[in-house]
């Protein structure tokens, strides 16, 4: 499907094994234990990134669509094993000048919720479950979490002599985001296997669920 990865880890002791290499921009990570298998897209960290917010590099939607394809195609192998449950995890971010900006951002995806710009530490979590419409007996979590944050990179100068930052600092660079974090998943009481073709279909299902949140917000 690749190329071979640049790192990786084998844990005897709980049979713990992870393969990482470079893909589309991103670092992909496939994380391998007994009843699990997990597949990671995350941005690499550079300095000098253009697409990053307050030093937090963020992927282009073109590597997330490519790695959804990636995930389609895996499914697609003679050696993909028959999965009981299913989740598609995302972290979006839409930058914003203030915090206050922020929150009448967030006010536009939550509708239900009277959110003040003169608000503080603001949380909402959330899941409106909805019945699968490629398998019409499974239910299909869609779980979110919902904040303005503040990313910030901050220089330290040390001298020679030091081994800790002292306490002056200097802030680099600073901007608020509003922040969603999706976990898409198919519901635990579900116990049969999803073949290969099953599987695609709910993978797609989740990731249209995704996007459905994506634009439109808190939607039941």
């Amino acid at each position: 499907m690749g190329v071979p990865p640049e790192n990786s880890l084998f844990r005897q002791r709980d049979s713990f094994s992870q393969l990482e290499g470079p893909f589309n921009g991103g670092v992909l990570i496939l994380a391998l234990q007994p009843g699990r298998i997990d597949w990671h897209l995350t941005a690499k960290q550079a300095e000098e990134e253009p697409d990053s917010l307050g030093g937090l590099s963020l992927l282009k939607p073109e590597a997330i669509a490519k790695f959804q394809d990636l995930i389609s195609r895996w499914m697609q192998l003679e050696s993909y094993p028959p999965l009981i449950r299913l989740a598609l995890g995302q972290v979006l971010l839409q930058p914003v000048e203030t915090r206050e900006a922020g929150y009448l951002q967030l006010r536009n995806y939550l509708p239900s919720v009277d959110l003040k710009p003169e608000s503080t530490d603001f949380l909402y979590q959330i899941n409106r479950p909805r019945q699968s419409t490629a398998v019409p007996s499974l239910r299909i979590n869609r779980l979110c979490k919902w904040s303005v944050i503040r990313a910030s990179k901050i220089s330290f100068t040390l001298s020679a002599a030091q081994t800790e930052p002292t306490p002056l600092s200097r802030l680099v660079d600073s901007q608020q985001a509003c922040r969603v974090e999706l976990d898409i998943n198919t519901v635990p009481e579900h116990q049969s296997k999803f073949d290969s073709a099953t599987s695609i279909s709910v993978f797609d299902e989740l990731a249209l669920l995704a996007k459905e949140i994506a634009e439109k917000g808190d939607v039941a």
